[in-house]
């Protein structure tokens, strides 16, 4: 097995923790760290696969979705956004790991600024929020933090606010998945890969269940963003020519 394969299946767990404490994170996580040393384009085809397994599973547990406002507010908008993601992504022919880290950097620094008592956004502003998810997740599967935001006014529960964000990514990991199939991506290296990382996904989605009942979850995110934050700014001295 090689280094890093053994890397990849850790920071897996740990994503997969992440996102099923607080609804949104795992491919955050797993793009942030594991794009220290894979592209980004070899990721996603292996890592997004996971992420609509585990969505399936949490939605198919505890149902309480949201899907007046799933369908006909968020995935509409955010489906307008990932084309725009998906066409960004696939038209640029440079190394995206520095806009990654960029892209991180200041998503951790707004969350850590604004703290877990930000005010919910006005109307205007969540259906851009919603845009904003689409765009992030079709350039690097990484629309959770826009959708977190757009959400806040909601009023949703914990568990079906947790529940309908899950199924939001999900929904545009479809179309994900859709054109990494049209444009050649999937292949039996990547299935395999996947297959490989169900392990470390299902242990940490079994972890992060039970975190999501009792920890306190303002406090979690914080320090999941300080993490993330330090793993940015090494994508972003690529960028400068400060790392291979």
């Amino acid at each position: 097995m090689s280094p890093e394969l053994v890397g990849l299946t850790a920071i897996v767990a740990v994503g997969f923790t992440v996102q099923s404490t607080v609804g949104f994170g795992a491919m955050l996580t797993c793009l942030t760290l594991g794009a220290q040393w894979l592209p980004i384009d070899d990721l996603l085809p292996q890592l997004i696969p996971l992420s609509m397994l585990q969505a399936v599973a949490l939605m198919a547990r505890y149902g309480q979705v949201a899907w007046t406002t799933l369908l006909q507010v968020v995935l509409p908008l955010a489906a307008v956004g990932l084309v725009g993601g998906i066409a960004l992504r696939t038209g640029l022919s440079v190394d995206l790991r520095p806009v990654l880290g960029l892209v991180v950097l200041a998503l951790a620094t707004r969350e850590l600024w604004r703290g877990p008592q930000a005010e919910p956004p006005p109307p205007a502003a969540r259906h851009a929020a919603f845009l904003g998810a689409g765009l992030l997740q079709g350039l690097f599967a990484t629309g959770g933090p826009p959708l977190v935001w757009g959400l806040a006014s909601a009023g949703l529960p914990k568990t079906a606010f947790r529940s309908t964000l899950v199924g939001a990514l999900a929904g545009m990991n479809v179309g994900l998945m859709a054109s990494f199939g049209w444009q050649g991506q999937l292949d039996a290296a990547t299935a395999w890969g996947t297959a490989w990382l169900v392990v470390p996904m299902v242990a940490g989605t079994w972890l992060g269940d039970r975190l999501h009942h009792h920890v306190d979850e303002s406090r979690f995110r914080q320090a999941v963003w300080v993490l993330l934050a330090a793993g940015a700014v090494p994508l972003l001295l690529r960028g400068g020519g400060l790392l291979r």
